[in-house]
């Protein structure tokens, strides 16, 4: 797992990648780069993902 660089903020196994978690950004994401986007991999969080999460959860 890579290094937390927010340890008190985020839980690295919370950020984990799961198969399901591939499988819907597959699908709302085309053209996800897997060597950043890997099953058991940290979700790598930057702004535009979290404002986009935002957006399809509200949606």
């Amino acid at each position: 797992m890579a290094k937390n660089m927010w340890p008190k903020l985020f839980d690295g196994k919370e950020l984990t990648i799961t198969e399901a978690d591939l499988e819907m950004a597959n699908r709302m994401t085309f053209g996800l780069d897997p060597e950043k986007f890997a099953v058991g991999k940290v979700w790598p969080l930057a702004w535009h993902q979290l404002r986009r999460t935002g957006a399809v959860v509200v949606v």
